[in-house]
């Protein structure tokens, strides 16, 4: 039980860490139409500039305490990302933007476990816990946001995050579908991929006070604001309480949030370039796996930093200028 909750919040804990900051993902959205002319976003969120690009740096840090049977266990996962940003279409009404993981170092630490996987270094790639993650690496994910609000439109590209955990684990018989590839659709969802970004981009003040935590988890957490700081926290309806059920055989667990309780910042210049936003928070769950009552506490911290930004050229195509790739 243990090893499956750990697989599941690796893939998808890259992409929803449950500290998220509003601004929802539009179900059923179209992609925009094309647009050829350079241009600038203006208002109060973000602002990008056709063709440029941004370098930032993603850490989470994510302790984990697991508690069953008389037993208490503390597992430690470290995630760093590298990210390229590029505005591949700008309007005042939505932005185009291509993501890139460039690098990518993770570990996992705990008794009886220590896996790595670094994609500099070209090792753990084979690891059997989080060399999984290297699906990620290099692959762009196309993502249309409202620059005002920083709401996640559509997410593009996850396609090939599906290709890429099934070419890892193909199927025994070329006939039979790849063994994973039910986990990869439910973790690469575009609407589970969108709380990634929703994390990243929110703007601080805009949102309902209602955070959803993605598409496979029912109610919701709450979310405050005052200024560019955020708290989160559980609503006091029972009903609204999230929860999720991560496996249904041989029976169902589900897993509860029992408890919710965090804080963050998110930093925008007065030119409207994201420069910082992180956070912090402790959440407890509870489950029944089996007929086995199993307790977790999760603490996350976490940060997204920019490194450096490149402006537009006279001669920027559409094409992202960190790898030289559309």
């Amino acid at each position: 039980m243990f090893r499956l909750f750990t697989r599941w919040s690796l893939l998808l804990g890259i992409a929803t860490p449950l500290c998220q900051p509003p601004a929802m993902a539009a179900d059923n959205v179209e992609a925009p139409p094309q647009i050829t002319e350079s241009a600038v976003a203006t208002g109060t969120g973000h602002r990008f500039l056709q063709g440029e690009t941004r370098t930032y740096i993603s850490e989470t840090k994510h302790v984990i305490t697991w508690e069953s049977a008389g037993d208490s266990l503390t597992y430690t996962t470290d995630i760093t990302l590298e990210f390229s940003c590029y505005a591949r279409e700008v309007s005042a009404d939505y932005v185009a933007l291509s993501w890139r993981v460039l690098d990518l170092k993770a570990t996992h630490k705990g008794p009886g476990r220590s896996h790595s996987v670094d994609s500099v270094n070209q090792t753990g790639g084979d690891d059997p816990l989080l060399g999984d993650l290297m699906v990620y690496h290099l692959v762009p994910l196309v993502v249309h946001i409202k620059p005002e609000t920083g709401e996640v439109l559509t997410v593009l590209g996850t396609d090939a995050l599906v290709d890429n955990l099934n070419k890892r684990h193909p199927a025994s018989n070329p006939t039979r579908p790849p063994p994973r590839n039910n986990i990869a659709q439910q973790a690469f969802d575009p609407l589970q991929i969108a709380s990634l970004f929703r994390r990243y981009l929110a703007v601080p003040g805009h949102g309902n006070g209602q955070l959803k935590l993605g598409p496979a988890v029912t109610g919701h957490a709450t979310l405050t604001w005052d200024g560019n700081d955020y708290q989160l926290g559980l609503s006091d309806e029972e009903a609204d309480k999230p929860r999720m059920t991560i496996s249904s055989k041989p029976l169902p667990v589900e897993l509860r949030i029992t408890e919710l309780k965090g804080d963050g910042e998110v930093k925008i210049s007065d030119e409207g370039i994201l420069k910082q936003v992180d956070g912090a928070y402790t959440m407890k769950l509870a489950a029944n796996a089996l007929t086995q009552g199993v307790k977790q506490e999760h603490k996350v911290e976490w940060q997204l930093v920019l490194l450096r930004r490149t402006p537009p050229t006279n001669t920027s195509t559409d094409t992202d200028t960190t790898t030289g790739a559309p």
